[in-house]
């Protein structure tokens, strides 16, 4: 997927990771494919949600960043700043979107790992 995405033309600016390993190891292999670091982040333990999601962007000031964390709670968190009937799987990539805070996030593409040919 790092790869895929890579390819694609994707740019992030940042990685930001659950500091728990399995999602800190995921994030490693981003963050190899695109020469960046990764940042551990407390509010993408497991609970994260869209109030946390806020929190993590506004820094950032637009631009590509890759969060990194579990499920369910990356789907509920996309489902409640776009207002979209979201589902991810182990694996799946989604690009959000966002506004300023008036206005909800947008769910630009969903990619779920069998798209890549890899699982």
């Amino acid at each position: 997927m790092a790869k895929f995405l890579r390819r694609g033309g994707a740019k992030p600016l940042a990685i930001l990771s659950s500091p728990i390993i399995r999602a800190a190891q995921t994030a490693m292999i981003f963050a190899s494919e695109f020469s960046l670091e990764v940042a551990p982040e407390e509010k993408l333990r497991r609970g994260f949600g869209a109030p946390q999601f806020e929190k993590i962007l506004t820094p950032f000031d637009g631009g590509e960043i890759m969060l990194v964390g579990h499920e369910p709670d990356l789907s509920d968190t996309i489902r409640a700043v776009t207002g979209g009937a979201v589902a991810m799987s182990k694996g799946c990539v989604a690009l959000l979107q966002t506004f300023d805070t008036a206005q909800p996030a947008r769910l630009r593409w969903l990619i779920p790992p069998r798209v890549t040919g890899k699982r």
